[in-house]
């Protein structure tokens, strides 16, 4: 088999890097992943870059990525312009994706999102679930829908934590309860039960009937959802919007939540519709002819094939997206490079450094990864370019916890777009 360039993983870096790509001239391009990743089982907030004076979303993304670009072991740092990679990689993303609504502009501040495990959290767009931004509302009165079917979903106890979290970030927002009948009262064991039960156009119908009677006394600004508004039916929260007149929002969710998936399947359609190739496959090996790779060996139904190619972009993501291994140590999966973290091997590190608990600091396992020059080479234990021709990009870059940094999906798309300009040569 031949590409022009070959993508290991298909995430929101893999198929941003792919989109770019072709934008800047790419013709034959393939990607491979094994399953889905982290971007499949995100939560529906994007963050692009945290405050890292811990201001309340007051900062503009200007000064928060300048912020960030000043420590040396972040990715940002590796791009030019980081304001214009993730702006370029945004407007691309609004053009091939329905539900990617994000107007990034130098002077954009982040919203404050409620999440369903009671946590407020600043995060710079949400994706696929409404717009939830409680720093945007043009009424105080917010109300939380709960359904009786999920049992898991303790509204009361989750009330109280989002109130102590407003109240400490100085937020105003008067929350409300409703609590209804999703279903026939049949307990639900999972959020994709009940977003089945939301893809049937009745079902929608009859939750609108009953919103409307508890909704009559008292018309509140936002309606906020459990995550699970709607699996095949994307379109769920725009219809019950449109019905009650009301603007509608899902909760940040979990690990289970469903706005991931939503992401994902959009992304593998974009990517469809630009002609790409996508091979459901396990990378296990590869070729290379001195500072070049010359193909990936990788076996799909049970079959071993290996495809050429001009270059490559790894885009795997970490532990969760098969990126990085534990292999006598940790280790990226494909080439068996070298994790770093803080400029160190993580194999040079004492193994008690790996099981320390520190929950306000960023952890070594969290947060190691590969490490790159300026052209998005990866490299090697030595600190030279592993392979000209292949470019790395999104989650498994080190440098950063994805949780606590607080920019894992803006440096997904910013290193995706540059790996895709990069890889052709530059931007057109």
């Amino acid at each position: 088999m031949k590409a022009d360039l070959v993508i290991v993983g298909s995430g929101l870096a893999g198929a941003t890097a792919a989109l770019s790509a072709i934008e800047n001239g790419a013709k034959n391009v393939t990607v491979i992943r094994k399953g889905y990743g982290r971007t499949a089982m995100s939560g529906g907030l994007l963050a692009f870059a945290a405050d890292q004076n811990k201001a309340a979303g007051v900062s503009t993304l200007k000064d928060r990525l300048s912020a960030i670009c000043e420590n040396e072991l972040n990715p940002y740092g590796l791009l030019s312009d980081s304001n214009k990679s993730l702006s370029d990689g945004c407007k691309l993303l609004v053009e091939k994706l329905p539900s990617f609504k994000a107007d990034i502009k130098s002077d954009s501040k982040p919203g404050l999102f409620l999440s369903e495990g009671g946590a407020a959290v600043f995060a710079d767009m949400q994706f696929g679930g409404g717009s939830g931004d409680l720093l945007k509302l043009d009424t105080k009165s917010v109300a939380v829908v709960s359904f009786k079917e999920l049992s898991w979903f303790k509204l009361d106890q989750l009330v109280e934590q989002w109130r102590e979290e407003l109240t400490r970030l100085g937020v105003e927002v008067d929350l409300s309860l409703l609590e209804l009948n999703l279903s026939d009262g049949l307990p639900l064991q999972m959020n994709s039960q009940a977003a089945l039960l939301l893809d049937d156009k009745k079902n929608i119908e009859k939750l609108v009937e009953e919103l409307k009677k508890l909704v009559a006394d008292k018309k509140p600004g936002l309606l906020l959802f459990p995550p699970v508004m709607g699996l095949n039916n994307a379109d769920v929260l725009a219809e019950l919007e449109k019905a009650l007149g009301i603007a509608c929002a899902e909760l940040s969710g979990g690990y289970n939540a469903l706005a991931g998936l939503r992401l994902q399947r959009e992304l593998d359609k974009a990517l469809n519709d630009a002609g790409v190739k996508m091979l459901q496959a396990e990378v296990v090996g590869f070729a290379q002819v001195g500072q070049a790779i010359k193909s990936l060996k990788f076996i799909a139904d049970g079959k071993e094939n290996e495809i050429e190619a001009e270059a490559f972009i790894h885009a795997g993501g970490r532990f969760l997206g098969g990126g990085l291994i534990e292999d006598g140590g940790v280790r990226e999966s494909v080439f068996k490079l070298p994790a770093y973290f803080a400029n160190k091997l993580v194999s040079d590190l004492p193994t008690i450094k790996l099981v320390e608990r520190d929950y306000a600091a960023e952890h070594i396992l969290f947060s190691c990864g590969l490490t790159a020059n300026e052209n998005l080479n990866p490299l090697d234990e030595n600190g030279k370019s592993f392979a000209d021709n292949l470019y790395v990009c999104g989650d498994i870059l080190g440098g950063y916890d994805l949780v606590l940094s607080g920019c894992a999906e803006g440096l997904a798309i910013a290193t995706a777009h540059k790996a895709g300009q990069l890889v052709t040569g530059g931007s057109k």
